[in-house]
């Protein structure tokens, strides 16, 4: 069994707490086999929430595959208490995101697409103070349903008055 964290980088303007969004989130991965390293032919995506029984009752997990190539089934599963968001201080530097469970394969790739959320923020300078204190200011707003396929994001905070966005996303994965 590996276990694989999902390390993210994105430099966020104006947003912080960018995490999966409320409900079913699909993590939209793609797979390889780790018999005959021969990569999937699509991206697929798993839940957190959806179990399927391993043949051979060696267990449960989110999503069973059957390679193409040498035909073995290897199974994959996201540890849902390994899930954390992507803060405003993050910025810029890798985070995991969330580890996955791989049983017999691996993960190549990651495709953030639709369904994340945020919330609004403003590093506020101390001028009256004299000095570089800055204070977090929470703007109240919140960004539902950010879509994240093209590896960034631009939006508008209409209670901070100001223009948000997530670029330069880079995802890799790191064996933990």
């Amino acid at each position: 069994m590996v276990r694989l964290a999902l390390r993210f980088t994105a430099n966020l303007e104006g947003v912080t707490n960018l995490r999966p969004g409320e409900g079913e989130f699909r993590w939209y991965v793609k797979p390889k086999c780790s018999s005959c390293n021969e990569e999937g032919d699509a991206v697929i995506y798993l839940t957190g929430d959806e179990d399927v029984e391993i043949p051979g009752g060696r267990g449960s997990a989110n999503v069973v595959i059957k390679c193409k190539l040498c035909s073995r089934q290897y199974s994959l599963s996201l540890e849902k208490d390994s899930i954390s968001a992507y803060e405003y201080a993050d910025s810029g530097s890798p985070k995991t995101l969330a580890i996955f469970e791989c049983r017999g394969g691996e993960l190549v790739d990651f495709e953030p697409r639709l369904g994340w959320q945020c919330k609004g923020y403003k590093v506020v300078e101390d001028a009256d103070a004299g000095n570089d204190d800055t204070e977090d200011a929470d703007t109240g707003t919140t960004f539902t349903d950010v879509d994240l396929t093209e590896k960034e994001w631009y939006d508008y905070d209409d209670k901070g008055d100001f223009p948000v966005q997530i670029t330069d996303i880079e995802i890799t994965f790191e064996r933990v």
